[in-house]
């Protein structure tokens, strides 16, 4: 067992058991399998800047960013053949990837769901990468979607990434027991742009499920979050980062350590933070392990997972809180106040009870808010950051900042 990964060798004993008959053979070759390199890795990475919506979606550094992702694979010794490329636009060098054997396609839903669906299930090897960049939203179900290009008003074209991911978890796809999924792309309840889009309902086949298949997913922001894209730069700064961090891993073991990658990107996330760069660091970064663990990385303040506080609130403060929170327009229509409390910490946020009636669901946030330690905070930062009124805003912030103190 020395040199071997827990992973690798905790999937070699749930094979050995399995197959008591010829232990032996079936342990090394689960041991092999899961030390193949690049040879064995397949890459699936989309890049939008441009949606059939129209100018308003429009997007600089999706599509450069997933160059770059293409090219790092290259690099670190992934077949052209194996690295199947879907862009909108398709620029000069993805031509030149095309040349040099990379599958390369547009990034419509057609295109995408064929790669998904069909010749995804026919590739053979141990590894797959999915890197996802562009538009995403989060729709009435809570489930994380991904914006086709080929997007409209009248056809909301929309990946539903939840049944993509079980999908690849499940028999329908027999090989890639160990998977690895970025995905820069917001996680708001509706696309920034306006008119606003309506949730899609595509879904994928699904197989029986695979009990030994890893997955590990990076996902630039939770639910209800923004994602950051630095236009200037031409890139999403949470891919920015993540390529960084592997090209400095570059001499290491294939794949990179994502553990170690995750804590890497929280550190620096968390440094730019404290060193008061807001407007080019997320609030939020999503990780969901193969281990089962799902969280969020990056938070404003501590975030300890139960209530600290008393519920005892004084009445008078909390209504006067209440009343400034309702003044403002955006918590009080339904879809953008949703979007408000999404932002929370989800412990927060799965706690609080939901009413139809505004006023009387910010009663209920301001309370569970005021029961964890900087959580009334962390709603005073989403009112500010959803909020056109800056006066307004600032008269709730003052309001929950005096029910913070008598809390």
């Amino acid at each position: 067992m020395i040199g071997v990964p827990a992973t690798q060798a905790s999937k070699a004993t749930r094979i050995q058991l399995t197959r008591p008959a010829d232990r032996q053979t079936v342990w090394l070759h689960a041991m092999v399998s899961f030390m193949a390199g690049p040879s064995r890795t397949h890459a699936i990475v989309v890049g939008i800047d441009e949606y059939e919506i129209g100018t308003e979606a429009r997007l600089t550094g999706p599509v450069d960013d997933a160059i770059r992702f293409t090219q790092w694979f290259l690099k670190s010794g992934v077949p052209a053949t194996r690295l199947h490329l879907a862009v909108t636009p398709c620029p000069p060098e993805a031509d030149e990837l095309r040349s040099a054997g990379v599958d390369v396609r547009s990034a419509g839903k057609a295109d995408v769901h064929r790669l998904l669906t069909r010749d995804l299930p026919e590739w053979d090897g141990d590894l797959l990468w999915v890197v996802w960049g562009g538009h995403g939203a989060v729709d009435e179900l809570r489930r994380r979607r991904l914006y086709y290009a080929d997007s409209t008003h009248a056809d909301p074209a929309t990946l539903d990434l939840e049944s993509a991911m079980a999908m690849a978890a499940s028999s329908y796809i027999p090989a890639f027991d160990r998977q690895i999924w970025i995905v820069d792309a917001c996680q708001t309840h509706g696309i920034a742009a306006r008119p606003r889009w309506v949730a899609g309902t595509e879904t994928f086949p699904l197989g029986t499920p695979e009990q030994a298949r890893d997955q590990d997913a990076l996902f630039a922001a939770s639910l209800g979050q923004p994602a950051l894209n630095l236009t200037v730069a031409r890139t999403g700064l949470f891919s920015a980062e993540v390529l960084r961090e592997l090209e400095a891993a570059d001499t290491g073991p294939w794949p990179p350590d994502i553990d170690a990658l995750t804590a890497r990107l929280r550190e620096h996330f968390t440094r730019l933070r404290d060193s008061g760069v807001h407007g080019q660091t997320p609030t939020y970064l999503w990780y969901r392990s193969r281990h089962g663990d799902e969280g969020q990385l990056l938070q404003s303040g501590p975030a300890p997972a139960t209530p600290t506080r008393s519920a005892r609130v004084d009445l008078r403060l909390l209504g006067t809180a209440a009343d400034a929170l309702v003044m403002i327009d955006e918590f009080v229509r339904m879809d953008t106040r949703e979007e408000i409390l999404s932002t929370l910490r989800r412990s927060i946020y799965a706690s609080i009870n939901r009413q139809a009636n505004a006023r009387l669901e910010a009663i209920s946030a301001l309370r569970t808010c005021s029961r964890y330690s900087g959580g009334l905070s962390e709603l005073v930062e989403a009112v500010r950051f959803f909020s056109s009124d800056t006066t307004r805003a600032d008269d709730f912030a003052a309001a929950a900042h005096r029910l913070t103190a008598a809390s």
